[in-house]
Formats: C-alpha cells, structure tokens, sequence
C-alpha cells in the first residue's frame, strides 16, 4: 500500500500545462506539426499495411496538456488530412482514441498501455469493422487486417509514448519537475511488452522489405516473358502486315489474338493493343475495357524501369489503404517502330494481394495473441513480486524506532532468491544496529575530541605552509600568493615590490655560527614586522633574503621607505651568549620595482 501510495502521488502531482504560456504554446505547435508530419509518412509494409507514428506525439501531448488540448489537436490533423490529403473516414477512430483513454486516464491512474488495449478491443476494434461492413456490405480478410494494423499501430505507439514519458528525462523540455522515481510494475510489464513488439516489427519491416523486392522481381520477368513471347513470334511479321494491323484487318487482330493466346503467362497478364490516341484494338479481357483506354487516367504513376510503371488509382479517402493497393498495378509499354501501336501488358496486384493479407493478418492474430498472454505474464509477476516487497517493506518500515521499543520484528520468508537475501540482510543489519546505537555515543565523543585535534593541527599545517618557521613571517608561497592577489585585483592600484639582501651575513654565520646567525635573522625579522599591516606585507624568502610590498605606493615612497628599512637594521643588534654581550652591526641592500 505505501508503493502504490507513493506512486499515485507521483502521478497526481503532475498538472497539465497551461497552453496560455509561450513556451508551451510553442512546444505544442512543434509537436503537433510533428504529428502531421509523421501522420502523412507512415513507414509502409507492403500492400496497404503500414507503420506510423503519429499517435506517438497525440499521447505525449494527452500526457502534458490533458484531454482537451489532445483532442483538439487531433481534431486539427484530422480536418486537415481530410481536406488536404483525402483522409481516410477510419481515421475519425483514432479521434474517440485519444478522447477515451484521456477520459480513463484522467479519473484512474491506469497502465496506459492497458487502457490503449481495453479501448481497442472494445470500442475502436469492433467500429472499425462495423465502418468497413458499412462501405463494402461485407467483413472479408481485408477488413479483419485493417483492423489488426490500426490496432497494432495504436498499441504501439502508446507503448513508446509511454516509455519516452516514463524512463526519459523529457519532462524538462515542458518544464515539469523531475522524478527519477519508477514504478516497478510498470517497467516490469513494459520490458515484457516490448520484447514482444520490438522484435516483432523489425523482423515485419525486414521482412516486408525483401518480399517488396522477390515480387517486384518476379512481375519484371512476368512482364519481360510476356514480352519476349509476342515480340519474338512478330519479328516474322512484314512491315506491311504491322499496317494492316494498324488498319485493324480482322486477319492480323485474329493472328495477334493467337499470339496472345499461345502465351503461356497470359492467365497472370493483362495485355492490350492501343495506339497513341488511346484507341483499343485489342484486350485479352474484352469486358473489362472500352473502345478507348488511358491507362494514367484515375490516378498517378512513376516510373519504375524504362518503359515500366507502377499505377495507383487516386485515394478518394473513403475506402481503405487495402482496397487502393488492390486496384493498382504495374505496367509495360512496348512501342512498334513501324507504326503508332503499342503493346501494353500490365500486371494487377490484385494477383497477389490476397495472399499477402493473409500472410499479414496470420503475424498479426500471432502477435496480439502473445501480446495478450505476455500482459497477463507480466501482470501475475509484477503482482507476485510486489507482494512480497510490501511484506518487506511493512516490516522494515521505522526499523529503528522499533529496535529502540524492542519489539520483536517479523521478518518474512520469500520463494524469490534475491528477495529473501534482502530480507536475510535487513536481518541481519537489525541484529547490529542496537550495538551500533551504544556505540555511536562512544564514538561521536571520540569524534568531537579527534575533530578538535584535527582543527588544531589543520591550522598548525596551514601557518607551516604560509610562514617561516625560524622568524614567523610569511614566506615565499605567501608572498607569491599576495602578490598574485594584488596583480589580479578589479581595483587596479601601484604596487612596489622591495628586495632586500643583507650585507655581510655570511661572515656572521662563519666567523660566530650559524646560531648567531639565527638570532640575527630573527631580530632582523621583528624589526622588519613593522610592515605587516593593510597597505603593506613583508616576508623572508629563505636565508637573509627578505622582500616588502607596498601597495597604492609610487616610486618615491618606495625611496623612503628603503630609506627608513636601512635607518632601522643599522641599530646595533645586542647578543647575550654565555655571559657574553656581542654587538653587531648589519645593512641591506635593497632593490625597487614598481608596478605597473
């Protein structure tokens, strides 16, 4: 109950946008024009069954902006395909779609998925046949694989709808709050269903791919058969017999007729005689066509090979996808160089299309059926492993505070190996956390004390780091990090840097020691600390090197303050050393640079 708590508040706390907004106005405008885009370019199968992903976006726009703003949308695209492009009348299913599983989804937090499929098979399943009954006054094969597509395609497309929702970071391009948060069932049900469905439409493109290129072969060199057959048997022919031909001489229609009938395609061919104003003089199914034929009137074509087309009648959009492939076909035209005739053998598709919807609609009954027993697999697996986590999690819920009361916690036992471990592990760290509460007191006295200690020694290291350890100035690493400081400064400001090198010290270290030598640099240093304020630094460099900044200073104050630096080292320095008084006299040299 506190995971299905938890995820219905997530669910809950996510608000349809506001369309009122810019930003969101400008989103659903791109995705809409997305949409349409993808409405109007489905991924085509063969015959009339095909792919698309226009459904994809109308569910993320029903997921942001709610019911309203969806149905709208598709309501737009429809009306716009219906006056642009002809759309098909079965596209006004896809309109109750979007409005049904917004109006479920808005009062239960439902698989949206599920809710996708419940509509299918329930509401937009049985219309679609109905809506095909009412305009062929017959439910045929072709009815029945209409229905399949459209529903596959639905259940697919909500199924990446809801993917993309679920597991991408998508809600920062609409400005949501994040979640990184999953539902368990959820995911396991959608790895189910797409390892069903993924593989599923790969292997049909693929295969719908080089079945495209076997049949077109297989009408190429049905056609070119066709062709070679006539072709050779009137290469006896004179060039008077081809005008007479012309003339329509019933003798050489009877001869070409023959020609036609000894052909042994002619049962998968059509072939027709016609001159260049479209005149018929002969067709191998005389109720079929007139007196006059254009075989490009009615709809459109491209050319395939020299001399090869393919025809499309032109998509009225009342009937189905199905039915405009099962009227087109494929075309020959042979031309006589003698006179304006030519031969055109055409090849309907209509030859193979039964077998290719059959062949669809057995994937398609396969596909839903393992569709249908894998969202009852995920289901039941979802349901049994959530069980026992809610065993788990009831038990572990404020383990601590029941540890503190000492209660007795029972602790459940699962079939599911990596559960019970989890369950062995809470144990287990139950066993120990009351030695570890004992504990934590001793410890974070101990923590306090070390943590003191650590401070003191973090800055013992930090003023060894920055200053000399014989005098106490700052050294070297300090002067360049002052210095550095004052050159990158925004206020920019004169800066003198003074050098200075005492005079002498070495014969001070040969001649009394270097311990004289130390009391010496230190007395030097005391006197020269004098510096160490706001608008001044002074550090040792190292041996008898010792450098002064002056900041917001020119070159005569440098001058006198170099002055008054060699003024205060030629006072004697007094040494007390075993009951001895030394006095010693020490100079610098100093050197200036002002900068800039």
């Amino acid at each position: 109950k506190l995971v299905e708590r938890k995820v219905s508040a997530i669910y809950t706390a996510n608000k349809n946008l506001s369309i009122k907004s810019p930003k969101n106005l400008m989103l659903l405008l791109i995705i809409s024009t997305i949409s349409l885009i993808a409405w109007k370019n489905s991924i085509p199968f063969s015959f009339g069954v095909s792919f698309t992903l226009s459904s994809l976006f109308m569910f993320i726009i029903l997921r942001f902006y709610g019911v309203m703003v969806a149905s709208s949308v598709v309501m737009a695209i429809m009306i716009l395909d219906w006056t642009l492009f002809h759309g098909s009348i079965f596209n006004a299913v896809l309109i109750l779609e979007v409005l049904v599983v917004g109006a479920l989804l808005r009062n239960k937090r439902h698989n949206l998925f599920v809710l996708d499929a419940f509509y299918w098979f329930i509401i937009g399943g049985p219309l679609s046949i109905l809506l095909f009954y009412l305009i062929n006054k017959v439910v045929s094969a072709e009815g029945i694989l209409l229905v399949l597509n459209m529903v596959i395609n639905g259940l697919v497309n909500v199924l990446i709808a809801d993917l993309i929702i679920s597991y991408l970071p998508i809600q920062k391009i609409f400005g949501c709050k994040e979640d990184n948060s999953f539902d368990l069932n959820k995911m396991i049900f959608h790895l189910t269903i797409a390892a069903v469905l993924g593989p599923f439409l790969a292997y049909t493109f693929v295969d719908a791919w080089f079945s495209k290129i076997s049949l077109e072969s297989d009408i190429f060199e049905l056609m070119n058969s066709t062709k070679i057959n006539i072709t050779e048997k009137m290469n006896t022919w004179e060039d008077n017999d081809f005008r007479r031909l012309r003339l329509k001489s019933p003798i050489y229609l009877k001869k070409f007729k023959t020609i036609v009938d000894n052909n042994p395609l002619k049962n998968s061919v059509e072939v027709l005689l016609a001159d260049k104003s479209n005149n018929i003089y002969f067709a191998s199914d005389n109720n079929k066509y007139g007196n006059t034929y254009n075989w490009k009137d009615g709809g459109h074509y491209i050319k395939v090979y020299d001399n090869v087309y393919k025809w499309h009648p032109e998509y009225k959009g009342i009937t189905t996808d199905l039915s405009y492939w099962s009227r087109a076909y494929y075309i020959m035209i042979v031309p006589f160089d003698i006179v304006d005739l030519q031969v055109q053998i055409k090849v309907p598709l209509s030859n193979y299309a039964d077998n290719v919807w059959t062949t669809y609609l057995n994937k398609f009954m396969i596909l839903l059926l393992f569709c249908f027993i894998s969202a009852i697999f995920s289901m039941m697996t979802s349901r049994y492993v959530l069980k026992d986590l809610s065993k788990l999690t009831k038990s572990s819920t404020g383990l601590p505070e029941k540890l503190k009361r000492q209660e007795v916690i029972q602790w459940p036992h699962t079939s599911i190996i990596q559960i019970n471990t989890l369950v062995s592990n809470f144990q287990a760290m139950s066993d120990n956390l009351m030695s570890l509460f004992n504990e934590a007191k001793i410890m974070n006295n101990q923590l306090l004390s070390q943590t003191k200690e650590l401070e003191l020694s973090r800055e013992k290291m930090k003023h060894l780091a920055y200053n000399d350890t014989l005098t106490g100035l700052p050294n070297r690493r300090s002067f360049n990090g002052y210095l550095e400081n004052l050159l990158n400064s925004k206020d920019k400001k004169n800066i003198a840097v003074m050098f200075i090198d005492l005079n002498r010290f070495k014969q001070i270290n040969d001649i009394l020691g270097h311990e004289y030598g130390d009391t010496v640099i230190k007395e030097v240093a005391k006197r020269l600390s004098c510096f160490l304020k706001e608008n001044s630094f002074v550090a040792r460099l190292g041996g008898d090197k010792f450098v002064i900044v002056l900041s917001n200073a020119d070159m005569k104050k440098a001058k006198k303050c170099a002055i008054y630096v060699n003024k205060i080292l030629s006072e004697p320095i007094y040494i007390n050393q075993k009951e001895e008084i030394h006095e010693l006299y020490v100079s610098g040299s100093v050197g200036i640079s002002i900068y800039p």
